[in-house]
């Protein structure tokens, strides 16, 4: 899976766009049935802001914790070994 390391990237990206927009486009449908203007609207794309900054932000801790993970089990950690060779 270390192949797709720059897709978690892209998904994170997407995911906020998505909530984003979804959360706008369902608050103006309840504002539109309700006829309150623009408060739904408003608390809706807000919602869906929220949403998708706590989605991306768990996508990208994702991200890092993979790339954390590449060693195999029993392999030493190459970038410690890197530190001690310099001492």
């Amino acid at each position: 899976m270390s192949d797709y390391k720059g897709l978690l990237g892209v998904g994170a990206g997407n995911m906020l766009a998505s909530t984003i927009i979804a959360g706008f486009l369902l608050g103006l449908l309840i504002d539109q049935w309700l006829g309150t203007a623009p408060w739904f609207t408003l608390l809706c794309a807000g919602l869906g802001f929220i949403g998708g900054f706590r989605k991306a932000h768990i996508l990208a801790g994702l991200k890092e914790q993979e790339s954390s993970d590449n060693n195999l089990p029993g392999q030493e950690d190459r970038s410690d070994k890197k530190q001690v060779e310099k001492s």
